[in-house]
């Protein structure tokens, strides 16, 4: 073999080697971010979980950590619900049952003047996504959700709100939550002022809002 042979099969050598060790970064790399995502995630769920835990050990029964935040229109944010079963509160016969309402209350704008002309219901039911169920529950004017927490220990509805659903403008957004043992009242479908004093066996109030810039 002659020189000029022998350097090209040199340099085609090089270069395979050189491609292989590039290979083996990029999947180095890819792996490294998947797993500091996924470690991520974890620090997420387990910083919101202790957050909860925390709430609900004092004297709160339902709690929304990190209940206002901000966003952007075309994005999705996540509010979790904690309902702690306080037997000293539920009493030694309850089943352990709870039934959550949510409703759209009102939206403000960066003046805090009112947004007028917005249907509740149709926010209500457009932008919220129960994560858990992957579904929106029927109600008349809100998100009717039940779930079941055992005596002395805490349970979590995880929920999405997504204003790009419904193409809602800049301005500060409201929701309530009414959380009842067992059922609240077969006839009201909604957490408002106007309904709130005739929910049946009220174990807690809260509320969440998300700010839209």
């Amino acid at each position: 073999m002659n020189n000029k042979g022998m350097e090209i099969a040199i340099n085609q050598i090089v270069i395979l080697i050189i491609g292989i060790v590039i290979l083996g970064m990029g999947f180095t790399l890819v792996s490294k971010i998947m797993n500091a995502g996924d470690n991520l995630l974890e620090g997420i769920d387990d910083r919101t979980e202790q957050q909860l835990e925390k709430s609900l050990s004092g004297d709160h029964v339902v709690e929304i950590p990190l209940s206002t935040k901000k966003m952007m229109a075309n994005e999705m944010k996540m509010f979790y619900i904690g309902i702690y079963n306080d037997p000293l509160v539920t009493g030694n016969t309850f089943n352990g049952k709870f039934e959550v309402i949510i409703s759209f209350n009102k939206a403000i704008n960066s003046r805090g003047l009112p947004i007028n002309n917005l249907n509740k219901e149709e926010i209500t039911k457009k932008t919220l996504l129960l994560i858990d169920s992957g579904t929106i529950a029927d109600g008349a004017n809100g998100i009717n959700y039940e779930i079941k927490v055992p005596d002395d220990d805490f349970g979590i509805v995880s929920l999405g709100f997504n204003p790009k659903l419904m193409k809602l403008g800049r301005g500060q957004y409201f929701f309530n939550v009414c959380v009842c043992k067992d059922n609240c009242n077969p006839q009201i479908n909604s957490c408002d002022a106007s309904t709130v004093n005739s929910l049946n066996n009220l174990y807690g109030f809260s509320t969440f809002s998300a700010i839209i810039q």
